[in-house]
């Protein structure tokens, strides 16, 4: 049965769980597949877009880049900001990572392809509580734009997307 937008039609346990949604961004970078994948397990870029800004990247980044490897990113007063596992990860065209946000858990799939000379990112963020939707999909434009940037290559956006789960 779908859902109607009262949340009426499903069952009480259904509309009294938070609502998720899934963000789906995609980017052409001006580098190999491999540069791009490095931006996703090299601390010194990860540190520099992976959640951070141009005037507030992270003071320091773990990333442990086998499968159940650490992800922190720690800001400049030692704590940890950004936490989670590395589920996955397939040089050059494959990272999965499972991010913690106390009580919450959410995904992101990186996958990477040659197009054009170039490499096309496809970035999926699962899981994302609805209040942070419409946020947190305008932090992926600026991170994945923070990524070009830290690899110091040309980039652009191909789509942005939302689907609620």
């Amino acid at each position: 049965m779908a859902p109607r937008e009262d949340g009426g039609g499903l069952p009480a346990a259904a509309r009294r769980a938070p609502r998720k949604t899934r963000i789906d961004a995609r980017r052409w970078y001006d580098a190999s597949c491999a540069a791009v994948f490095a931006g996703w397990v090299d601390p010194a870029l990860v540190r520099r877009w992976l959640f951070a800004t141009a005037a507030r990247p992270f003071a320091s980044a773990v990333v442990d880049a086998r499968r159940g490897g650490l992800l922190r990113l720690v800001a400049g007063d030692g704590a940890a900001v950004v936490t989670g596992r590395v589920e996955d990860a397939r040089a050059p065209s494959h990272v999965h990572l499972t991010l913690d946000h106390g009580a919450q858990r959410t995904t992101i799939v990186a996958t990477l392809r040659p197009v054009r000379g170039g490499a096309a990112l496809h970035v999926r963020h699962g899981g994302v509580a609805l209040h942070r939707a419409d946020w947190l999909d305008g932090r992926w434009s600026g991170m994945l734009y923070g990524l070009g940037e830290a690899l110091d290559c040309d980039s652009h956006e191909f789509s942005h997307d939302m689907e609620w789960q």
